[in-house]
């Protein structure tokens, strides 16, 4: 047996010590005496006496959680497998569709051309015809539905979406109608009631401050999971408590959760917002605090380290976004831009034109990354982004993930919300 590079032994706040294996997410609270019987071990896992139950039932949780691994495997190798399994599965199809870059909002850090293209009916029939053909060779189908602001057209989505499973069911393939991203502005009691018809029952709500808080909690009763995103940046980080404020007046703090997010200026439409960018350690320091503050006032955060095969769906071979000009992309940031296209639903000899855009997402591999076959938190992180890893042109690295600059810190809240949490559950019990 050896040592996983992977752990990380820390202490919270209350001291106890704490355990965590990015590689597989096993978090474990340690007495003293345990804690250095643990270092014991770790120490010199092959000289290591384990001649009692207790140690041997303590090495045989050590290797559950990842913390002590068999000698001969090299962690990265599975890394690797599992990052290729991932991106290159081809039995699952998924989609995700914009079928308007309409929007009723122009946040100033939209990524998106400014353009109001929306589906032509020509695109949404080519669109149906692409997916029958893809579907012949997968098990599954997942559609994720974004913009613009698509409930702007959301006849198009039902079109769409019940075309998809009809030709799913024809051929034995399971169809999931996945979720969708919206500003929240139209999310009223109706609108809410046809996607759940239609099984959209996930939806993604994005905030930037209290006056962008709108009418979503009509909707909460109806759809499954409404999910509060809050683009975060130096103009908005110290009025993100403002953002929480309104949403409990409004009755919504047990009904949603709530994540943040850092705003980036990922292209051209939204260079103008580069100068107010938080740096990458400047957002972690945040995150923490407003997580922490988040929990303090009784939200559900939705944010914890959990381990990546592979990044996105951009990275994936069998993953699209498609736009509403019928062009087919690999990132939910280049919609519009023809030019990063990788085909288009109504040409099929365009993706012969494009095929210089696949190689260059699905060539993108962490492994060849010096600085990231070395990081420690690999296993939660697998590089960051591609598409700004691949802007970056860096043959060392790639995007970091927070990770990197908070892990330890973020754990402790996790570990601090969940002793008050069970303290509490414990002290309901007794009355």
């Amino acid at each position: 047996m050896k040592t996983s590079k992977y752990n990380k032994f820390f202490e919270s706040d209350d001291g106890t010590k704490l355990a965590y294996n990015c590689m597989t997410g096993g978090f474990a609270t340690l007495t003293e005496q345990k804690y250095r019987q643990v270092q014991d071990i770790l120490a010199s896992p092959h000289t290591y006496r384990f001649n009692t139950k207790a140690k041997k039932e303590l090495r045989d949780k050590l290797l559950v959680g990842g913390f002590l691994i068999e000698d001969g495997i090299d962690e990265l190798d599975i890394l690797k497998v599992r990052n290729r399994n991932a991106r290159f599965d081809s039995r699952r199809l998924k989609l995700t569709i914009l079928p308007t870059l309409k929007c009723n909002f122009r946040c100033v850090y939209c990524y998106e051309a400014r353009k109001n293209a929306t589906m032509s009916p020509e695109i949404q029939n080519g669109l149906v015809e692409f997916v029958k053909k893809k579907i012949e060779t997968v098990e599954s189908m997942t559609t994720n539905w974004y913009g613009g602001e698509p409930l702007m057209v959301l006849n198009i989505i039902e079109y769409l979406r019940n075309e998809f499973e009809k030709s799913c069911t024809a051929n034995g393939v399971q169809y999931n109608p996945g979720g969708i991203i919206t500003n929240g502005y139209l999310l009223k009691k109706p609108i809410a009631q046809r996607l759940k018809n239609m099984g959209i029952e996930t939806v993604q709500v994005t905030l930037d401050g209290p006056k962008d808080v709108h009418d979503q909690y009509h909707a909460v009763g109806i759809l499954k999971t409404i999910s509060i995103r809050v683009n975060t940046d130096k103009t908005n980080a110290h009025r993100v408590a403002e953002v929480m404020d309104a949403l409990e007046e409004r009755g919504l703090k047990q009904k949603v959760s709530i994540y943040f997010a850092k705003v980036m200026a990922h292209t051209e439409a939204c260079a103008n917002v580069s100068g107010s960018c938080l740096k990458d350690q400047e957002y972690s320091d945040w995150e923490v605090q407003l997580t922490k503050l988040g929990w303090e006032k009784g939200f559900n955060l939705t944010k914890y380290p959990r381990i990546k095969f592979n990044y996105c769906e951009g990275d994936q071979v069998n993953a699209f976004v498609v736009g509403p000009t019928g062009y087919l992309y690999k990132c939910w940031s280049d919609p519009g831009d023809t030019d990063e296209a990788v085909g288009h639903v109504c040409d099929p000899q365009k993706y012969q034109e494009k095929k210089k855009n696949v190689y260059k997402w699905l060539a993108w591999d962490v492994f060849d990354r010096t600085e990231c076959r070395e990081c420690d938190v690999l296993p939660i992180c697998m590089g960051g982004c591609p598409f700004v890893g691949l802007r970056m042109k860096s043959k060392t690295r790639g995007a970091c993930e927070e990770w990197r600059h908070n892990l330890l810190d973020m754990l402790k809240l996790y570990y601090n919300h969940y002793r008050h949490t069970s303290q509490n559950k414990k002290n309901q019990a007794k009355k």
